[in-house]
Protein backbone atom coordinates (compact mmCIF):
# COMPACT_ATOMS: atom_id res chain seq x y z
CA UNK A 1 0.00 0.00 0.00
CA UNK A 2 2.21 3.34 -1.18
CA UNK A 3 -0.87 5.61 -0.21
CA UNK A 4 -4.77 5.68 0.44
CA UNK A 5 -5.54 5.55 -3.08
CA UNK A 6 -2.30 3.45 -4.72
CA UNK A 7 -1.57 -0.14 -4.52
CA UNK A 8 -0.26 -2.83 -5.66
CA UNK A 9 0.00 -6.60 -5.86
CA UNK A 10 3.44 -8.41 -7.22
CA UNK A 11 3.32 -12.13 -8.32
CA UNK A 12 6.73 -14.03 -9.03
CA UNK A 13 6.59 -17.55 -10.62
CA UNK A 14 8.97 -20.18 -10.16
CA UNK A 15 11.82 -20.69 -12.18
CA UNK A 16 10.47 -23.95 -13.86
CA UNK A 17 7.11 -22.36 -14.98
CA UNK A 18 7.90 -18.73 -15.60
CA UNK A 19 8.05 -19.91 -19.01
CA UNK A 20 5.57 -21.91 -19.51
CA UNK A 21 1.60 -20.86 -20.32
CA UNK A 22 0.68 -20.31 -17.03
CA UNK A 23 1.45 -17.19 -16.38
CA UNK A 24 -0.13 -15.88 -19.62
CA UNK A 25 -2.99 -17.81 -18.72
CA UNK A 26 -3.26 -15.44 -14.90
CA UNK A 27 -2.48 -12.38 -17.43
CA UNK A 28 -5.54 -13.14 -19.05
CA UNK A 29 -7.50 -14.09 -15.98
CA UNK A 30 -6.46 -10.97 -14.35
CA UNK A 31 -7.37 -8.45 -17.17
CA UNK A 32 -10.88 -9.94 -17.28
CA UNK A 33 -11.37 -9.66 -13.67
CA UNK A 34 -10.35 -5.88 -13.79
CA UNK A 35 -12.84 -5.07 -16.48
CA UNK A 36 -15.57 -6.88 -14.55
CA UNK A 37 -14.98 -4.75 -11.45
CA UNK A 38 -14.74 -1.43 -12.38
CA UNK A 39 -14.10 2.10 -9.73
CA UNK A 40 -10.50 1.95 -9.79
CA UNK A 41 -7.77 2.50 -12.47
CA UNK A 42 -5.76 -1.30 -12.87
CA UNK A 43 -2.45 -1.66 -14.46
CA UNK A 44 -1.49 -4.89 -15.31
CA UNK A 45 1.88 -5.63 -16.66
CA UNK A 46 5.42 -7.81 -16.80
CA UNK A 47 4.26 -10.53 -19.93
CA UNK A 48 3.75 -9.23 -23.36
CA UNK A 49 1.95 -6.04 -24.21
CA UNK A 50 0.67 -4.29 -20.55
CA UNK A 51 -2.76 -3.35 -19.83
CA UNK A 52 -4.09 -0.41 -18.25
CA UNK A 53 -7.68 1.04 -18.13
CA UNK A 54 -6.55 4.20 -16.34
CA UNK A 55 -7.87 7.10 -17.67
CA UNK A 56 -5.61 10.05 -15.91
CA UNK A 57 -6.60 13.65 -15.88
CA UNK A 58 -4.88 13.58 -20.14
CA UNK A 59 -1.94 15.75 -20.65
CA UNK A 60 -2.31 19.59 -21.46
CA UNK A 61 0.09 21.26 -23.96
CA UNK A 62 0.25 24.49 -22.37
CA UNK A 63 0.61 25.09 -18.49
CA UNK A 64 0.60 28.82 -16.47
CA UNK A 65 2.23 28.41 -12.97
CA UNK A 66 0.29 30.50 -10.13
CA UNK A 67 2.30 31.42 -7.39
CA UNK A 68 1.32 33.17 -3.85
CA UNK A 69 1.02 33.51 -0.34
CA UNK A 70 -2.36 32.75 0.31
CA UNK A 71 -4.04 29.64 -1.16
CA UNK A 72 -7.66 30.88 -1.41
CA UNK A 73 -6.93 34.02 -3.01
CA UNK A 74 -4.61 32.14 -5.06
CA UNK A 75 -6.73 29.61 -6.51
CA UNK A 76 -9.53 32.73 -7.23
CA UNK A 77 -7.34 33.89 -9.11
CA UNK A 78 -6.29 30.94 -11.39
CA UNK A 79 -10.14 30.83 -11.84
CA UNK A 80 -10.45 34.39 -13.24
CA UNK A 81 -7.32 33.27 -15.66
CA UNK A 82 -9.69 30.10 -16.76
CA UNK A 83 -12.42 32.37 -17.71
CA UNK A 84 -10.03 34.52 -19.27
CA UNK A 85 -8.87 31.70 -21.79
CA UNK A 86 -12.24 30.51 -22.03
CA UNK A 87 -12.91 33.77 -24.31
CA UNK A 88 -10.79 32.69 -26.92
CA UNK A 89 -12.23 29.97 -29.37
CA UNK A 90 -8.89 28.08 -29.91
CA UNK A 91 -8.68 27.12 -26.16
CA UNK A 92 -10.07 24.11 -25.43
CA UNK A 93 -11.16 22.93 -21.71
CA UNK A 94 -8.90 24.90 -19.51
CA UNK A 95 -8.76 23.60 -15.79
CA UNK A 96 -6.69 24.34 -12.33
CA UNK A 97 -4.36 21.28 -11.05
CA UNK A 98 -2.16 21.53 -8.00
CA UNK A 99 0.41 19.81 -10.18
CA UNK A 100 1.48 18.47 -13.43
CA UNK A 101 -1.65 16.13 -15.18
CA UNK A 102 0.79 12.94 -14.40
CA UNK A 103 1.09 13.63 -10.51
CA UNK A 104 -2.89 14.80 -10.52
CA UNK A 105 -5.54 12.15 -9.21
CA UNK A 106 -8.45 12.38 -11.75
CA UNK A 107 -10.85 13.92 -9.39
CA UNK A 108 -14.14 15.96 -10.47
CA UNK A 109 -16.86 17.79 -8.30
CA UNK A 110 -20.17 19.34 -9.89
CA UNK A 111 -19.67 22.87 -9.12
CA UNK A 112 -22.98 25.89 -9.23
CA UNK A 113 -21.93 28.65 -10.47
CA UNK A 114 -25.22 31.44 -9.15
CA UNK A 115 -26.38 34.17 -11.57
CA UNK A 116 -26.75 36.70 -8.77
CA UNK A 117 -28.90 39.52 -10.20
CA UNK A 118 -31.29 36.42 -11.27
CA UNK A 119 -31.73 35.96 -7.53
CA UNK A 120 -32.10 39.32 -6.51
CA UNK A 121 -35.01 39.40 -9.71
CA UNK A 122 -36.29 36.64 -7.81
CA UNK A 123 -35.91 38.63 -4.63
CA UNK A 124 -34.67 35.00 -3.45
CA UNK A 125 -31.40 33.88 -1.68
CA UNK A 126 -28.98 31.01 -2.45
CA UNK A 127 -30.08 29.76 0.65
CA UNK A 128 -33.42 28.81 -0.89
CA UNK A 129 -31.83 27.00 -3.82
CA UNK A 130 -29.78 24.85 -1.15
CA UNK A 131 -32.79 24.57 1.05
CA UNK A 132 -34.66 23.02 -2.17
CA UNK A 133 -31.56 20.54 -2.69
CA UNK A 134 -31.66 19.76 0.81
CA UNK A 135 -35.11 18.48 0.34
CA UNK A 136 -35.01 16.84 -2.40
CA UNK A 137 -31.06 14.98 -1.75
CA UNK A 138 -31.99 15.11 1.60
CA UNK A 139 -30.22 11.29 3.54
CA UNK A 140 -28.84 10.93 7.22
CA UNK A 141 -28.18 8.31 9.61
CA UNK A 142 -30.38 7.76 12.44
CA UNK A 143 -29.67 5.98 15.47
CA UNK A 144 -29.76 2.09 14.87
CA UNK A 145 -32.65 0.41 16.33
CA UNK A 146 -32.89 -3.21 17.57
CA UNK A 147 -34.78 -5.76 15.30
CA UNK A 148 -35.04 -9.45 16.65
CA UNK A 149 -32.17 -8.10 18.88
CA UNK A 150 -30.04 -7.18 16.82
CA UNK A 151 -28.86 -3.67 15.65
CA UNK A 152 -30.29 -2.34 12.16
CA UNK A 153 -28.62 0.84 10.67
CA UNK A 154 -31.91 3.29 9.94
CA UNK A 155 -31.11 6.42 7.55
CA UNK A 156 -33.87 9.02 6.44
CA UNK A 157 -33.79 8.93 2.60
CA UNK A 158 -35.79 12.03 0.78
CA UNK A 159 -37.96 9.76 -1.81
CA UNK A 160 -36.81 12.34 -4.81
CA UNK A 161 -33.08 11.51 -3.86
CA UNK A 162 -32.77 8.68 -6.59
CA UNK A 163 -34.74 10.57 -9.18
CA UNK A 164 -33.40 14.13 -8.85
CA UNK A 165 -30.55 14.37 -11.19
CA UNK A 166 -28.07 17.23 -12.81
CA UNK A 167 -30.40 16.97 -15.78
CA UNK A 168 -33.73 17.79 -13.53
CA UNK A 169 -30.91 20.49 -12.21
CA UNK A 170 -31.28 22.04 -15.71
CA UNK A 171 -34.47 21.77 -17.07
CA UNK A 172 -36.90 21.45 -13.52
CA UNK A 173 -38.99 25.01 -13.16
CA UNK A 174 -39.62 24.88 -9.74
CA UNK A 175 -41.84 26.89 -6.99
CA UNK A 176 -39.51 28.47 -4.61
CA UNK A 177 -41.84 30.93 -2.33
CA UNK A 178 -44.82 31.35 -4.22
CA UNK A 179 -42.73 31.89 -7.06
CA UNK A 180 -41.87 30.06 -10.69
CA UNK A 181 -38.60 29.71 -11.69
CA UNK A 182 -36.21 27.96 -13.66
CA UNK A 183 -33.14 26.31 -11.75
CA UNK A 184 -30.92 26.78 -14.96
CA UNK A 185 -31.13 30.92 -14.83
CA UNK A 186 -30.39 30.78 -10.83
CA UNK A 187 -27.16 29.29 -11.70
CA UNK A 188 -24.80 27.31 -14.35
CA UNK A 189 -23.49 23.68 -13.21
CA UNK A 190 -20.69 22.11 -14.31
CA UNK A 191 -18.10 19.29 -13.53
CA UNK A 192 -14.56 21.19 -12.71
CA UNK A 193 -11.54 19.39 -11.22
CA UNK A 194 -11.22 19.15 -7.60
CA UNK A 195 -8.96 17.57 -4.59
CA UNK A 196 -5.93 19.29 -6.06
CA UNK A 197 -3.01 19.06 -3.63
CA UNK A 198 -1.48 21.73 -2.13
CA UNK A 199 2.03 22.72 -2.78
CA UNK A 200 4.35 25.11 -1.23
CA UNK A 201 7.06 25.69 -2.00
CA UNK A 202 9.84 28.78 -0.38
CA UNK A 203 6.50 30.04 1.24
CA UNK A 204 4.34 30.59 -1.49
CA UNK A 205 1.73 28.52 -3.02
CA UNK A 206 1.37 26.68 -6.27
CA UNK A 207 -1.10 26.04 -8.53
CA UNK A 208 -1.11 25.22 -12.67
CA UNK A 209 -4.16 26.53 -15.33
CA UNK A 210 -3.58 24.03 -17.58
CA UNK A 211 -4.96 23.99 -21.36
CA UNK A 212 -4.87 22.80 -24.95
CA UNK A 213 -4.47 25.11 -27.57
CA UNK A 214 -5.30 24.33 -31.23
CA UNK A 215 -3.33 26.44 -33.64
CA UNK A 216 0.66 26.89 -34.17
CA UNK A 217 3.02 27.10 -31.57
CA UNK A 218 4.05 30.61 -32.15
CA UNK A 219 0.48 31.71 -31.88
CA UNK A 220 -0.17 29.41 -28.60
CA UNK A 221 3.00 31.11 -27.44
CA UNK A 222 1.68 35.05 -28.08
CA UNK A 223 -1.77 34.35 -26.58
CA UNK A 224 -0.35 32.83 -23.03
CA UNK A 225 2.23 35.73 -22.95
CA UNK A 226 -0.69 37.83 -23.62
CA UNK A 227 -2.58 36.42 -20.54
CA UNK A 228 0.11 36.57 -18.44
CA UNK A 229 0.69 40.15 -18.77
CA UNK A 230 -2.94 40.61 -18.81
CA UNK A 231 -2.64 38.84 -15.04
CA UNK A 232 0.28 40.26 -13.73
CA UNK A 233 -0.93 43.68 -14.08
CA UNK A 234 -3.90 43.11 -12.00
CA UNK A 235 -2.11 40.74 -9.23
CA UNK A 236 -1.37 42.11 -6.27
CA UNK A 237 2.02 41.98 -4.42
CA UNK A 238 2.94 38.47 -3.47
CA UNK A 239 1.38 36.64 -6.30
CA UNK A 240 2.88 35.89 -9.76
CA UNK A 241 1.75 34.29 -12.95
CA UNK A 242 4.78 32.61 -15.70
CA UNK A 243 5.30 30.56 -17.96
CA UNK A 244 5.34 26.39 -16.39
CA UNK A 245 8.38 24.10 -17.57
CA UNK A 246 10.94 24.83 -20.32
CA UNK A 247 10.37 27.55 -23.16
CA UNK A 248 11.29 25.54 -26.02
CA UNK A 249 11.80 27.73 -28.77
CA UNK A 250 10.88 25.19 -31.65
CA UNK A 251 12.46 26.75 -35.31
CA UNK A 252 9.31 25.11 -37.18
CA UNK A 253 8.17 28.87 -38.34
CA UNK A 254 11.52 30.26 -39.13
CA UNK A 255 12.26 26.87 -41.67
CA UNK A 256 9.01 28.30 -43.26
CA UNK A 257 10.24 31.52 -43.76
CA UNK A 258 13.53 30.62 -44.90
CA UNK A 259 11.62 28.14 -47.64
CA UNK A 260 10.09 31.19 -49.10
CA UNK A 261 13.00 33.25 -49.19
CA UNK A 262 14.13 30.05 -51.38
CA UNK A 263 11.54 30.00 -53.20
CA UNK A 264 11.53 33.84 -54.36
CA UNK A 265 15.70 33.42 -55.08
CA UNK A 266 14.44 30.12 -57.52
CA UNK A 267 11.72 33.00 -59.05
CA UNK A 268 15.00 34.91 -59.54
CA UNK A 269 17.12 32.93 -61.22
CA UNK A 270 14.84 31.31 -63.60
CA UNK A 271 13.21 35.15 -64.47
CA UNK A 272 17.11 36.30 -65.12
CA UNK A 273 17.21 32.85 -67.44
CA UNK A 274 14.06 33.95 -69.22
CA UNK A 275 14.74 37.99 -69.50
CA UNK A 276 18.18 37.52 -70.30
CA UNK A 277 18.46 40.74 -67.21
CA UNK A 278 19.54 41.07 -63.66
CA UNK A 279 17.35 43.98 -63.28
CA UNK A 280 13.48 42.92 -65.07
CA UNK A 281 13.62 39.94 -62.03
CA UNK A 282 14.50 42.03 -59.49
CA UNK A 283 11.49 44.14 -60.34
CA UNK A 284 9.44 41.55 -60.31
CA UNK A 285 10.43 40.27 -56.59
CA UNK A 286 9.98 42.99 -55.16
CA UNK A 287 6.24 43.00 -56.24
CA UNK A 288 5.99 40.18 -53.74
CA UNK A 289 6.68 42.56 -50.85
CA UNK A 290 3.89 44.81 -51.78
CA UNK A 291 1.39 42.36 -52.13
CA UNK A 292 2.11 41.23 -49.16
CA UNK A 293 1.76 44.54 -47.11
CA UNK A 294 -2.02 43.59 -47.97
CA UNK A 295 -1.92 40.08 -46.14
CA UNK A 296 -0.58 42.41 -42.98
CA UNK A 297 -3.42 44.82 -43.65
CA UNK A 298 -5.98 42.53 -43.91
CA UNK A 299 -5.17 40.41 -40.74
CA UNK A 300 -4.30 43.92 -39.09
CA UNK A 301 -7.52 46.05 -39.97
CA UNK A 302 -10.01 43.03 -39.35
CA UNK A 303 -8.33 41.72 -36.42
CA UNK A 304 -7.88 38.45 -38.04
CA UNK A 305 -6.01 35.72 -36.45
CA UNK A 306 -2.75 34.86 -38.71
CA UNK A 307 -2.11 31.29 -38.31
CA UNK A 308 -0.55 28.70 -41.12
CA UNK A 309 -3.31 29.58 -43.33
CA UNK A 310 -2.02 33.53 -43.23
CA UNK A 311 1.66 31.87 -44.55
CA UNK A 312 0.28 29.63 -47.21
CA UNK A 313 -1.35 32.90 -48.50
CA UNK A 314 1.93 34.10 -48.97
CA UNK A 315 3.50 31.14 -51.02
CA UNK A 316 0.08 31.53 -53.28
CA UNK A 317 1.10 35.00 -53.64
CA UNK A 318 4.42 34.48 -54.89
CA UNK A 319 2.98 32.29 -57.90
CA UNK A 320 0.21 34.71 -58.61
CA UNK A 321 2.41 38.04 -58.67
CA UNK A 322 4.99 37.05 -60.00
CA UNK A 323 3.22 35.03 -62.78
CA UNK A 324 1.40 38.40 -63.39
CA UNK A 325 4.41 40.39 -63.42
CA UNK A 326 6.09 37.50 -66.34
CA UNK A 327 3.44 37.67 -68.50
CA UNK A 328 3.54 41.83 -69.05
CA UNK A 329 7.43 42.06 -69.54
CA UNK A 330 8.19 38.98 -71.74
CA UNK A 331 5.33 40.59 -73.77
CA UNK A 332 7.50 43.97 -73.62
CA UNK A 333 10.62 42.26 -74.26
CA UNK A 334 8.91 40.14 -77.44
CA UNK A 335 7.86 43.49 -78.68
CA UNK A 336 10.73 45.48 -78.12
CA UNK A 337 12.99 42.84 -79.99
CA UNK A 338 10.39 43.00 -82.86
CA UNK A 339 10.89 46.16 -83.26
CA UNK A 340 14.06 46.97 -82.16
CA UNK A 341 13.10 49.69 -80.04
CA UNK A 342 12.65 49.92 -76.56
CA UNK A 343 9.91 52.76 -74.47
CA UNK A 344 7.25 53.20 -72.63
CA UNK A 345 5.27 53.37 -75.98
CA UNK A 346 6.09 49.44 -76.31
CA UNK A 347 5.43 48.59 -72.36
CA UNK A 348 2.33 50.49 -72.55
CA UNK A 349 1.42 48.52 -75.59
CA UNK A 350 2.30 44.84 -74.04
CA UNK A 351 0.43 46.24 -70.70
CA UNK A 352 -2.85 46.62 -72.66
CA UNK A 353 -2.66 43.25 -74.54
CA UNK A 354 -2.05 41.22 -71.12
CA UNK A 355 -3.63 43.15 -68.15
CA UNK A 356 -7.25 41.59 -69.52
CA UNK A 357 -6.32 38.10 -69.03
CA UNK A 358 -4.07 38.82 -65.96
CA UNK A 359 -7.20 41.10 -63.82
CA UNK A 360 -9.78 38.10 -64.83
CA UNK A 361 -7.24 35.62 -63.43
CA UNK A 362 -7.08 37.70 -60.43
CA UNK A 363 -11.04 38.12 -59.86
CA UNK A 364 -11.36 34.88 -60.29
CA UNK A 365 -8.99 33.68 -57.60
CA UNK A 366 -10.93 35.93 -55.20
CA UNK A 367 -14.49 35.00 -56.24
CA UNK A 368 -12.84 30.91 -55.92
CA UNK A 369 -11.84 31.86 -52.18
CA UNK A 370 -15.25 33.47 -51.29
CA UNK A 371 -16.67 29.86 -50.07
CA UNK A 372 -13.64 29.96 -47.43
CA UNK A 373 -14.16 32.98 -46.13
CA UNK A 374 -18.04 32.22 -45.85
CA UNK A 375 -17.68 29.46 -43.23
CA UNK A 376 -16.31 31.99 -40.93
CA UNK A 377 -13.27 32.44 -38.65
CA UNK A 378 -14.34 29.22 -37.23
CA UNK A 379 -12.07 27.24 -39.97
CA UNK A 380 -8.72 27.15 -38.33
CA UNK A 381 -6.70 27.12 -41.56
CA UNK A 382 -8.98 28.24 -44.97
CA UNK A 383 -10.19 31.06 -43.47
CA UNK A 384 -7.21 33.10 -42.56
CA UNK A 385 -5.34 31.46 -46.07
CA UNK A 386 -8.37 33.06 -48.13
CA UNK A 387 -8.60 36.19 -46.39
CA UNK A 388 -4.97 36.47 -46.59
CA UNK A 389 -4.44 35.63 -50.49
CA UNK A 390 -7.67 38.44 -51.07
CA UNK A 391 -6.27 41.29 -49.38
CA UNK A 392 -2.54 40.36 -51.07
CA UNK A 393 -3.81 40.22 -54.59
CA UNK A 394 -5.76 43.35 -54.37
CA UNK A 395 -2.83 45.08 -53.49
CA UNK A 396 -0.73 43.17 -56.54
CA UNK A 397 -2.96 45.48 -58.60
CA UNK A 398 -1.74 48.11 -57.19
CA UNK A 399 2.16 46.37 -57.82
CA UNK A 400 1.04 45.66 -61.46
CA UNK A 401 -0.76 49.52 -62.26
CA UNK A 402 1.73 51.54 -60.14
CA UNK A 403 5.09 50.26 -59.42
CA UNK A 404 5.84 47.72 -62.51
CA UNK A 405 6.10 50.57 -64.95
CA UNK A 406 7.63 53.28 -62.26
CA UNK A 407 10.64 50.84 -61.86
CA UNK A 408 10.77 49.45 -65.50
CA UNK A 409 13.90 50.78 -67.32
CA UNK A 410 12.85 52.15 -70.47
CA UNK A 411 16.15 53.15 -72.68
CA UNK A 412 16.28 53.39 -76.05
CA UNK A 413 17.99 50.29 -77.68
CA UNK A 414 20.56 51.40 -80.75
CA UNK A 415 19.07 48.93 -83.45
CA UNK A 416 22.06 47.00 -85.26
CA UNK A 417 23.23 48.00 -88.57
CA UNK A 418 22.46 45.56 -91.06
Amino acid sequence: MYNYDNSGITITFRPDVENGSFPVMLKDILIAKANDLGGADWSIYGIGQGFSNALGTGYKSNKIRLTGYNYDMLYSFARQLCDSLSLNKRVSAPEIMGADSWRSKNSTEYFIDFNFERFAQQELRPNDYYTFLTQQLYRNALNPVLIDNQQVAVSLVSSESKNFDVWHLENDIITMKDKSVKLAELGNIEKRRSGNDIYKTNQVYSLLVAYDFLGPYELAKRVMERNIDKLNRQLPLGFKAEKNGWDWEWSTQKKQYALLFLVIAIIYLVCAILFESLWQPFVIIIMIPISFIGVFLTFYLFKFTFDQGGFASFVLLCGIVVNAGIYIINEYNLTCRAVRKQGLKYYLKSYNHKIIPIFLTIVSTILGLIPFVYEGSKEVFWFSFAVGAMGGMVFSIIALVVYLPLFMKFKPRQSNPS
